[in-house]
């Protein structure tokens, strides 16, 4: 934070001092760096003050104060033709002078509109009118110098063009907010006064006027923008894609695609390690304790299907009929014993966190599972809360070998996988769906082997195996 500060006012201060005397810039710019090294809030404000004064207005910063200052989103909802960039001045200007191959060649696009999404003239004026209505107005306003942002804690500098204030959040004891013009000021009861007496203070800040800016260790405004829009979006109650940040995430999992053809991330992965285990899952007897994937598998010559809902709602009672075992995981090793039944494969996909009592149902697997036989498990280390009809828990790598290796399996850690990181659990916490991936994205998010899988991952995977097995070892 200080070697940041350090450097803006630094540049801020050789650009203001152009015009100044030799030993006048060398003497203040000493002054200057060693009040932000000692975090010297009143120091910074008198220095920077005294820059100001040695550098008259140039003609050029005369003639920028006398015309209003025009600001993203003046531009945006102003009048203009049909299909207009939504871009000021001064982003034509610079693109206008600028070298860059790709700008040079499209003088006077708007970067985010034509360069990088190519929206057409409907859909630029779409956008326009959508936030020009009031609901657009207001949630610009807000993310731009609407509310108090954290700016620093006790005893740091708090960088800031706008008001600050010194207390305590959550019980609402602030000083009065003093104005800052110089871009920084000490967080400190010395310049603010004490509102709150032995509780833990930090500042505030309220912009006073707003340009996008790379803050913290951002390293383009990219990712300036997308922390904008992300804000802006949730205002607007666009984002995630229910409209709805607080429940149902259940209804998150379809909101995106509605009536047209899509899916989920994680059946998109679980698929794939389906198709990837192939070699590695024992044929004869199988059970599908899941969805449908049994059916893939050739080596799987007896199938059998488990339907629990029958049995909840009073329609069946627990027992085998022709190739359906009705009942909960937790009736499996009476139904199979009295039907004499022995699997060799079990598929248990996305099933484990809908379980109340996990050792006790990967106890009953291993019971109704001949020596040598595989159960393919998969659950979900991040998901919504989603009840089908309970949703009880969630797993890492470590969780999934531990639960099975209790009930008495092996887990080889080379077979594990995971699919999802950090970068898709933003994805599916928004509501985002497989078409809104390529193929080769969703593949980079898949991780092979124990050692592998992200620490973000939405989905562990395993085999685990009864003894005896080659890799019980």
């Amino acid at each position: 934070m200080k070697t940041f500060l350090l450097l803006s006012l630094a540049i801020f201060a050789s650009l203001l001092l152009a015009h100044a005397s030799r030993r006048g810039k060398e003497q203040v710019l000493h002054d200057l760096s060693s009040a932000v090294e000692a975090s010297d809030g009143e120091a910074v404000l008198r220095f920077t003050e005294e820059l100001k004064a040695l550098v008259p207005a140039s003609s050029a910063a005369v003639a920028s104060d006398a015309e209003p200052r025009r600001s993203s989103r003046r531009t945006l909802i102003s009048t203009k033709p049909h299909g207009a960039a939504l871009v000021d001045n001064a982003t034509v200007d610079f693109m206008s002078r600028s070298n860059g191959s790709l700008v040079s060649q499209n003088q006077g696009s708007a970067i985010f509109e034509d360069l990088i999404f190519h929206m057409t003239p409907a859909a630029k004026d779409e956008l326009r009118q959508q936030m020009s209505q009031p609901q657009g107005v207001e949630a610009i306003n807000w993310i731009q110098t609407g509310g108090w942002y954290h700016c620093a804690y006790d005893t740091q500098v708090c960088k800031c063009n706008g008001q600050v204030r010194y207390g305590t959040p959550h019980t609402a004891q602030w000083s009065a907010a003093k104005p800052v013009t110089s871009g920084a000021v000490l967080c400190s009861s010395d310049i603010f006064g004490d509102p709150s007496p032995g509780s833990s203070k930090q500042c505030n800040c309220h912009r006073s006027s707003f340009s996008l800016t790379k803050n913290e260790n951002s390293g383009s405004y990219l990712q300036e923008s997308w922390i904008f829009m992300t804000r802006l979006l949730a205002r607007m109650k666009w984002l995630p894609f229910t409209g709805d940040r607080r429940y149902h995430g259940l209804e998150l999992w379809s909101a995106r695609h509605g009536g047209h053809t899509g899916g989920t991330l994680e059946r998109y992965w679980i698929e794939k390690y389906v198709v990837e285990m192939y070699q590695h899952i024992p044929g004869g007897t199988c059970l599908e304790w899941g969805l449908y994937y049994v059916n893939w598998l050739n080596q799987c010559t007896n199938n059998y299907e488990n339907k629990y809902e029958a049995v909840k709602y009073g329609q069946k009672q627990p027992g085998v009929e022709g190739k359906i075992l009705y009942g909960s995981i937790y009736d499996f090793p009476a139904i199979a014993g009295k039907a004499n039944l022995q699997f060799n494969f079990i598929c248990a996909t996305e099933l484990f966190e809908h379980l109340e009592k996990p050792y006790e149902a990967a106890a009953d697997l291993y019971h109704i599972l001949a020596p040598g036989g595989a159960v393919l498990f998969t659950a979900p280390q991040q998901a919504q809360y989603h009840k089908v009809p309970q949703d009880f828990l969630r797993y890492t790598k470590e969780g999934v070998k531990h639960v099975m290796e209790v009930a008495g399996f092996c887990v080889p850690p080379q077979l594990m996988a995971g699919s999802g990181d950090f970068i898709f659990d933003v994805a599916r916490n928004t509501g985002l769906m497989l078409q809104d991936f390529t193929i080769e994205e969703l593949d980079e998010g898949y991780q092979r082997g124990y050692d592998n899988i992200a620490d973000g991952a939405i989905t562990i995977h395993a085999m685990a195996y009864k003894p005896p097995h080659r890799y019980c070892r």
